[in-house]
């Protein structure tokens, strides 16, 4: 790559950012092996999707006329992958210069602001759209199986192509706009999902898809799709150019997250009716013999009692409605499934709280380069260690208050035939919350920026519950004889685990699978979890000086 930026004229076109950009995008070695990665992904769930359907001894009858469906697939995974890259890629083309403050030198040059805009987004589109190219051959495939005509082929692979182009405006966006690159992150991500008239190509394409084969294709909402997102992608990077010098000096905003307001003004009014009654004085303190310890659960947002408080009633409040109400419905089927629902959304929130809260421990510090104040300390790293996760402790147990009240609920409502429930549910607290704060707290001594320990925190968390939760439907899908397989994926799989925990509590014990009836695959669980989180616990604790920077202590 850098002999082919050496061959093209892009000094004399005056685009020294797009230059400076790619060249660090090409000296960078993390660049490739991503690429690597995700074309072997690519390529591989490719062709076992093409084997699950057709198999080695599949005649040409047998293949004939499956293109249509297998294109549709590809096309929405890649959709999917571009969904899930792209912000990843743009959230810190403008942000990251603002928060290392060179944004501002930026702006001092000749270049004007839709220079800059332009060529950042050149910039971050020119690695995503590798990406793309990567998929085409596949694409190409599926056309030789038939029920893909060359106009629908080269059709999907243009609105695919400015899907990628209309995200990726929106992240230049929203990278103009934040002051820091998670929340330009959070914004493109939420934005593209609230606002779907800047996915308007992704909803007219997957319907077009999914119908694709077959004589009722609309050609003209693919067009006008392709043609909003032109329209939609100029916008964007109108709006990012306009707002780019106005928004240079802007900083983070602490205030309070808009949920948090909406319970500060319901608890205010309630706090007039009862008289003004204070629960919670904040009170001035100095540290006296752990600084740090007082530094995370005094001066840090989230380690403070008040924030906590916000916290808990944001997560109870919906449990304390929707548990008694689900269970006073009619069905039963309708209770269990819409139980399990809420205890699944409840434990999603409590894993990424503490999660992303743990992986930002240390690479906050690196990120905000206040790090190095924090070493030249008179204390180990694991003294800094363990004052700095006071905060994530005290998160930890709030978290668990409504996963807690939500157990004790259904085992008043169960009771007194659901104590295994219980004891099998008061596991799954003791166990999962401290494996998941030691894992993230791994990676972020890993990482040198507190958005990207975050975000790969948060995707190693969903792609290993989500492997082991899909691992039998898959065996399944190849034919796979999955019997022998069942108690292994069951004991590594933290859902099913906590689904049949679920199932002890609404279905008779005799009545359960014999593989998930028996207390065994239930211990040999949470002791794998449990190993599974002294381990990492041991290993931070021994890495921390080498990771900090520091001569090694003992421990």
């Amino acid at each position: 790559m850098m002999s082919v930026l050496r061959r093209l004229p892009l000094t004399t076109l005056r685009l020294p950012v797009l230059v400076k950009d790619l060249t660090e995008l090409a000296a960078q070695r993390r660049t490739y092996i991503i690429r690597f990665v995700y074309g072997l992904v690519l390529f591989v769930s490719s062709g076992l999707l093409f084997y699950a359907n057709l198999g080695i001894g599949a005649s040409a009858r047998q293949t004939l006329g499956r293109g249509a469906t297998y294109f549709a697939i590809l096309l929405a995974l890649q959709i999917l992958a571009m969904y899930l890259v792209i912000p990843l890629m743009t959230a810190g083309a403008i942000a990251a210069e603002r928060q290392r403050e060179t944004l501002v030198l930026l702006l001092l040059s000749p270049l004007t602001p839709w220079q800059i805009i332009l060529q950042k987004y050149l910039s971050r589109m020119t690695p995503v759209l590798s990406f793309v190219f990567l998929s085409f051959p596949l694409l190409a495939i599926t056309y030789t199986f038939g029920g893909v005509t060359v106009a629908e082929l080269i059709l999907g692979i243009v609105v695919l192509v400015f899907v990628c182009l209309e995200l990726g405006a929106f992240g230049i966006m929203c990278s103009a706009w934040c002051a820091t690159t998670a929340q330009a992150l959070g914004a493109t991500y939420v934005g593209a999902l609230l606002f779907p008239w800047f996915c308007s190509g992704v909803c007219c394409t997957l319907p077009a898809a999914g119908r694709w084969g077959s004589a009722n294709v609309s050609h003209v909402a693919a067009v006008v799709a392709a043609g909003f997102c032109v329209f939609s992608t100029a916008a964007c990077l109108t709006i990012a150019e306009t707002v780019l010098a106005g928004r240079a000096f802007v900083t983070a905003n602490r205030s309070v997250p808009p949920l948090f307001r909406l319970i500060d003004r319901l608890f205010e009014a309630l706090n007039t009716v009862a008289g003004g009654v204070v629960l919670l004085r904040d009170r001035p303190s100095l540290p006296e013999r752990e600084p740090i310890r007082w530094r995370e659960t005094r001066k840090r947002t989230f380690g403070t009692p008040r924030y906590l408080t916000r916290v808990l009633l944001a997560i109870e409040l919906p449990v304390m409605v929707l548990a008694p109400a689900i269970r006073l419905s009619a069905a039963p089927a309708v209770q269990d499934r819409g139980l399990l629902l809420v205890l699944g959304l409840t434990w999603m929130s409590a894993l990424l709280l503490v999660g992303v809260f743990a992986a930002s421990v240390i690479s906050q510090e690196r990120s905000r380069r206040t790090l190095t104040v924090l070493l030249i300390s008179p204390l180990t790293g694991r003294q800094i260690l363990e004052q700095k996760l006071a905060g994530v402790d005290r998160l930890m147990a709030v978290v668990a208050l409504p996963l807690a009240s939500l157990m004790l609920f259904e085992f008043w409502w169960r009771s007194p035939t659901a104590g295994a429930y219980l004891l099998l549910s008061a596991a799954t607290l003791a166990v999962y919350l401290p494996c998941v704060k030691w894992l993230a707290v791994g990676l972020g001594l890993r990482m040198r920026t507190q958005l990207i320990a975050v975000v790969v925190t948060v995707l190693v968390l969903g792609m290993w519950t989500a492997a082991m939760a899909a691992a039998i439907p898959v065996l399944r899908q190849f034919h796979v004889d999955s019997s022998a397989f069942r108690e292994l994926f069951f004991v590594l799989s933290p859902i099913d685990v906590v689904r049949s925990i679920q199932r002890t509590a609404t279905v008779d014990a005799g009545s359960l699978p014999p593989a998930l009836a028996r207390y065994r695959p239930f211990l040999l669980h949470f002791a794998l979890y449990a190993g599974l989180a002294f381990l990492l616990r041991l290993q931070c604790f021994r890495n921390i000086d080498r990771r900090l920077g520091r001569i090694p202590q003992p421990i």
